[in-house]
């Protein structure tokens, strides 16, 4: 029996669409054809009925900058938007900008005066720079910034 007859446009609309969003081969798996195959009958299916197929909404250039501003990775702002990471990175490419690593952001400056100054904990100030205590701990360790130099 041939793929047109097992699945319907709407049924292969719901297996793509959000929020299940499965792949081309996994559905071909369920219906024991190739990828390539529902590959085809999707396109049929899209000149067909247009309105059935969702566009992922892909975030704006402000909405991308801003996520990568406030430290978010890449896969949450994949899983955010419903898309692939992949797809993050070229819209990176794409939009021309950088993303701004945690090294660059909490300078030796900053971390001393968080640490040193404010007496603030390596997960406090993990938490203020989205990163994890172990980050924290080991640009500590390679700006030479120890607990020992609290008490002063």
């Amino acid at each position: 029996m041939s793929l047109k007859k097992k699945i319907s446009p709407e049924e292969l609309a719901n297996m793509i669409n959000p929020p299940n969003n499965m792949s081309l081969s996994k559905i071909g798996a369920m219906y024991n054809v190739s990828r390539q195959r529902v590959h085809q009958v999707l396109q049929e299916y899209k000149k067909l009925k247009p309105e059935l197929f969702k566009k992922p909404e892909y975030p704006s250039k402000e909405e991308l900058e801003d996520l990568l501003d406030k430290n978010i990775s890449i896969n949450a702002i994949a899983r955010r938007f419903n898309i692939t990471p992949n797809k993050v990175s070229k819209l990176i490419k794409k939009y021309n900008l950088k993303k701004v690593y945690i090294k660059d952001k909490l300078t030796k400056e900053k971390l001393y005066f968080h640490f040193v100054v404010e007496r603030k904990t390596d997960r406090e100030i993990a938490r203020m720079y989205n990163c994890s205590r172990n980050t924290v701990m080991k640009l500590r360790y390679m700006n030479s910034i120890k607990k020992d130099m609290r008490k002063s």
